[in-house]
């Protein structure tokens, strides 16, 4: 057949929202834009390993049993509690369809926090770029409306239940107001003594 066969992948990211000790769900992965098929192995199929790296705020309770940890001396896949996942989906899709790889996080630390999800394709043994390897890394947001603490305390940078308020320096505000008020009413007293006529004959 005629013309470039290959495909276009684009990894999918995520975006979830939590309190501190909530565990919500999430589902990551790719979207094959075509025109070829993706994610079938062999010489001529475009395979899609996919890595995915979790906040340090978090903690994986599920994981997708296409997903292991690389880092682990065992092959466990759906392995709880990993930050770097290796993900990969048996098969392969058409244009327009998704791959997902379904996690359950548990929330850890407040604040905004962001993680990644990185496509490596591949052609049979060796690595081949899609053609459009821009689109092969996304974030995966956690609490992105979140003020982001330094030290992860989550208080927006604020003193210990402080609430993040600024500090109050100089004389209170109301106080300044009151003397400028009683100033400008003795200004005013002062002012009309002494255009008040003399009553004398």
């Amino acid at each position: 057949m005629a013309g470039d066969q290959r495909a276009d992948v684009a990894a999918v990211g995520a975006t979830v929202t939590g309190a501190v000790g909530a565990t919500v769900p999430m589902s990551v992965g790719y979207v094959n834009n075509g025109p070829a098929r993706a994610g079938d192995s062999g010489q001529q199929g475009l395979a899609v390993p996919t890595t995915v790296t979790l906040p340090a705020g978090v903690t994986a309770v599920t994981v997708s049993t296409y997903c292991v940890d690389p880092t682990d001396d065992e092959w466990r896949p759906g392995k709880p509690g990993a930050r770097l996942y290796e993900c990969s989906a048996p098969g392969g899709i058409a244009r327009g369809e998704r791959v997902g790889f379904d996690f359950r996080l548990r929330i850890d630390r407040a604040g905004s926090q962001t993680g990644s999800v990185a496509l490596r394709t591949r052609s049979g043994g060796g690595p081949i770029a899609d053609l459009n390897p821009a689109n092969d890394t996304a974030r995966l947001l956690v609490n992105p409306n979140a003020p982001t603490t330094p030290g992860g305390n989550g208080n927006g940078g604020g003193g210990a239940g402080d609430g993040g308020s600024l500090p109050i320096t100089g004389a209170p505000l109301g106080l300044i107001a009151a003397l400028g008020a009683l100033l400008i009413t003795a200004g005013l007293g002062g002012l009309l003594l002494t255009r008040r006529p003399d009553p004398r004959p």
